[in-house]
Formats: C-alpha cells, sequence, structure tokens
C-alpha cells in the first residue's frame, strides 16, 4: 500500500481523454483524488457498461483507465467516477477574416474566446495528438512503508507520462505511458511503477461498437500485503497484464453488452535480510465473460442485469502448504443505470459473487455484492462523486480461501476559480478472511488543491490521513502524508 503515482500527472485529463473508450467502470477507487492510491486502484473500468471479472482490490488504477477487467477479484462493475476536469483540446485561438479588414472600415481582425483557457493543447503528429507531463513533487510522511512499525520520511519523486490520443471523426484509439519513481531519506523501500495501456473504440454499424484493450503495469508489493510472510523488509515486484475486449449496441429498446478478458499476475522474491522467500506460487491468469442486458424505459433510465463466469487457474497446481488455490467464480446482479445530465448521473445494482475452489479442503466464498456510483452536480461549481463496490480477493494465506471486500469513496470538488480547484475525499475498505476470523478496516481521509498557472503548467498540494483497524492488530497502522508537486505538460 505505497504511494503508487502521487497526485498522477493531470490525472483528471487523462482520464477523460481515455474515457472516450469506455461506457463503464469496474469497481471504483475509493481514493481518485488524494495523494495516494493506497486503499485504491480497483481498477477504475469494464469494458463498455459491462464488468468482466477482473484485478485485485489492491492493485492500483490508474487514474482514469479506459474500461479494463481487475486482475485478481471478480468485480461487480461499479463505475469509475472522477471529478470532472475540463480537458478539451482546443485549437490556438482563431482569427476571424471572414470580413477582410479592408472591407470593414475602422475594425481589427476579430480574436473568437477561448473559453478553456487551462486546457492543454497538445501535439499534433497527423491524425493524432501527443500530450506529454513530467511531475516533480516533494513531502513528508509519517509512515514511509504504509505497513506497522514504517517510520517518518521526507519524500522525492518524479513522474513522466505521455498519453497519444487519435484525432479521428469515427473511431478511436488512444495510448497512455507512465512511469514514477519516489525515494525516501530514511532509506526506506523506493516504490518505482511503469505502466502502458492502448485501447481502441471501434463505431461498428447501426449503433454498435467495439472496445478492445491491453495493457501492462509493473509496480512493487506493499510491505502490509496480508499475503506476504512475516519479517519481510522488501516486497516483491508485481508484474500484471490485461487484454480484454468488449461489444455493446442495442436492439430497440434493449441495450445488451458482452465482453471478454484475459488477465495475468506474475511476482518476484520477497526478502528479508539476506533471505529470499518465493513468491511464485501466487502466480495466476483469470479468465472471465460478462454479459449484461437492459431495457432503456427512456433515455434516463435504464434497467438491466448482468451475470459473470470466471475461472483462474495457477501457474502451480499447488501452493507452498500443499492447497490447490485453482478456482471457479460466477456473479448475477440486477440494478439500473440513470442520467439526469447534467445533473446527476450513475448506476446501482446489487447481487451475489462466488467462487468454487479446485481443493476440498478451501471452503466456497459467496458474498452479497452491492455496487454503483453517483454523479452529482448541485451547482454549475460543485460536482459531488460517491462509488461502492464489492470484490473477492484470493490470498494463499493458510487455512483461508480468500477474502470478501466492499469499498467505498465520497468525493466533493469545487471550481473556486477558473483555474483554482478545491477538493475533499473519504474512503472505507471493509475486508473479511474467509475461514480465519480476521477484519481489516481501512480509512482514509484528505483534501486537495490545483493551481491551473497556464496551459502548460499548474501546482498541486495535498494531504492525506490512513489508518488500519484490524482484529489482528499487529496489522494496525496509520500514517499522514503532505505532499507538493509541479506539473509541466503541453
Amino acid at each position: 500500500m505505497r504511494i503508487s503515482v502521487i497526485i498522477p500527472l493531470k490525472a483528471g485529463v487523462v482520464a477523460s481523454l481515455l474515457a472516450t473508450s469506455a461506457a463503464n467502470g469496474q469497481s471504483a477507487s475509493p481514493i481518485s483524488g488524494g495523494l495516494r492510491t493506497t486503499i485504491a486502484d480497483i481498477n477504475p473500468g469494464a469494458p463498455v457498461a459491462a464488468a468482466v471479472p477482473g484485478e485485485k482490490a489492491d492493485e492500483a488504477a490508474a487514474a482514469g483507465e479506459a474500461a479494463s477487467p481487475n486482475p485478481d477479484a471478480i468485480v461487480t462493475g461499479a463505475i469509475e467516477n472522477q471529478r470532472a476536469t475540463s480537458t478539451r483540446v482546443l485549437p490556438e485561438a482563431v482569427i476571424d477574416t471572414s470580413d477582410p479588414p479592408a472591407f470593414v472600415a475602422g475594425n481589427a481582425l476579430r480574436r473568437t474566446a477561448d473559453d478553456a483557457p487551462y486546457a492543454p493543447l497538445g501535439i499534433r503528429a497527423g491524425s493524432f495528438l501527443i500530450f506529454p507531463e513530467v511531475s516533480l513533487g516533494t513531502g513528508y510522511t509519517t509512515n514511509a512503508t504504509d505497513a506497522p512499525g514504517g517510520g517518518d520520511a521526507g519524500l522525492a519523486a518524479i513522474a513522466p507520462q505521455v498519453l497519444i490520443r487519435s484525432d479521428w471523426s469515427r473511431h478511436e484509439a488512444t495510448l497512455l505511458l507512465r512511469g514514477s519513481q519516489e525515494v525516501y531519506s530514511d532509506g526506506s523501500d523506493n516504490a518505482p511503477e511503469a505502466e502502458a495501456i492502448a485501447t481502441l473504440g471501434l463505431a461498428l454499424a447501426d449503433g454498435w461498437g467495439a472496445d478492445l484493450r491491453s495493457s501492462f503495469r509493473y509496480g512493487r508489493d506493499g510491505l502490509s500485503d496480508p499475503d506476504l510472510p512475516g519479517g519481510v523488509d522488501k516486497a516483491p515486484d508485481r508484474y500484471h497484464f490485461n487484454n480484454s475486449a468488449a461489444l455493446s449496441g442495442t436492439a430497440g429498446p434493449g441495450v445488451f453488452t458482452f465482453g471478454v478478458s484475459a488477465d495475468r499476475e506474475a511476482y518476484d522474491e520477497a526478502k528479508s535480510g539476506g533471505k529470499s522467500y518465493d513468491q511464485r506460487d501466487r502466480d495466476n491468469t483469470l479468465y472471465g465473460a460478462t454479459l449484461r442486458a437492459g431495457y432503456e424505459v427512456s433515455e434516463a433510465f435504464v434497467p438491466f442485469v448482468e451475470a459473470q463466469l470466471s475461472n483462474r487457474l495457477y501457474d502451480r497446481k499447488k501452493d507452498d502448504n500443499g492447497i490447490r488455490r485453482s478456482s471457479h467464480g460466477d456473479g448475477l446482479r440486477a440494478g439500473f443505470a440513470f442520467d439526469r445530465g447534467p445533473v446527476s448521473s450513475g448506476e446501482i445494482a446489487v447481487g451475489y459473487l462466488r467462487d468454487t475452489f479446485d481443493d476440498n479442503a478451501l471452503k466456497s466464498i459467496t458474498a452479497f455484492a452491492v455496487d454503483g456510483s453517483l454523479t452529482w452536480s448541485p451547482g454549475h461549481l460543485s460536482t459531488i462523486t460517491a462509488d461502492v463496490s464489492t470484490a473477492i480477493d484470493p490470498t494463499t494465506r493458510r487455512n483461508s480461501s480468500g477474502s470478501i471486500v466492499y469499498d467505498g469513496r465520497l468525493e466533493y470538488a469545487y471550481a473556486w476559480r477558473a483555474n483554482v480547484d478545491l477538493g475533499a475525499n473519504a474512503a472505507a475498505r471493509y475486508r473479511r478472511y474467509q475461514g480465519i476470523d480476521q477484519i481489516d478496516w481501512t480509512y482514509q481521509l484528505g483534501f486537495d488543491a490545483t493551481w491551473k498557472i497556464n496551459r502548460y503548467s499548474e501546482i498541486a498540494a495535498g494531504y492525506v490521513h490512513e489508518w488500519r483497524d484490524s482484529t489482528k492488530r499487529s496489522d494496525n497502522y496509520a500514517s499522514d502524508t503532505i505532499r507538493v508537486d509541479l506539473r509541466v505538460y503541453r
């Protein structure tokens, strides 16, 4: 639970630019506007209006990822809502020469008004727009490891990023490349990250569309990961690969989405002093399929039902405890989506999730699922977003089949000035392990402010307080982090 990409570079900009190729999200990240993504990254998105089983609840999403299934958890598809940020790519102010000045006595050339003077322009390259960014940050934290026993430290970070987006009239393609490195003054383990996301949205005939996505993510597990052996001082590196496809469209009043996905996760060794701990018994691939069918009562109200199936295969037939962890999952939920824009929009659904394991020593896990999201704009300057999601996380802990995870997030954004945004957020995660009677509550509270200096730079600052309250007292911790970033972009 380390800071993965602290105040991700123009996260709102990237989310908005990528979002055109995704219609619905996965389980929402409980914090999308703070300094950390520690309870987070239950990724941001499922393929177009459907949730495909996928990424582990602790995995971070990348800010604003387009449609992606969760790699390690069965997630029932709550939409990821993020604080709105003006991201339109506008041309340079246009000179109106429709009336040549020679024929308009005394009139100078007229310049049109720019209604988004702080939006990044990007760099045009043929039919593509390129948005390069880099962020330099510094700050202080009272717990550099986000784990029990962590000490205070200063921190420094750099996070380069580039987004390439097509400027086509019908289809859309995006490529996001992002990296970050954080170092701590007390010598705590660094937190490197790298990510690549490619999406392709195809507009087909008769209102149907297809969305393809492929991604790779590299990061480092947090020392608070319950699957790590006790006493580990260097968490393993983690690799996540994802490929997904979704087909969506309408037939009369019917609204349909069918999605498939394949997610792979692999781990390096964990270390404690000079001793290494093999983590390859956690390597697995998750295959999933989701079908959603809705009925458009009106443009503003669409009830739906959604079913999903999954199959998780571990590379090793048995883990280090001699248990076969491979499993089969299924889920069903019903709900409705609504859109009363620009005031409110979202969806809510309830149902169940279930995982059944190959080894009879592991009990099946069944969870009541509630997933939803709400975006509400009570005024032109304020936006409130709320998200709730449910997931089943696998584990390699002895005597446990896995955990049921509920996430909730509430965020408030206020456009104080045309170039100044203020925000506050709160998040909570409830995790209950089957078989070992352990319950973890993790909380976050934070606020942030962003000052857009011009089209090319901004300064962001924020504060996050995080703490865990567990029935296993040795897992409890608390941290406070303050952070300032300078972002430069084009």
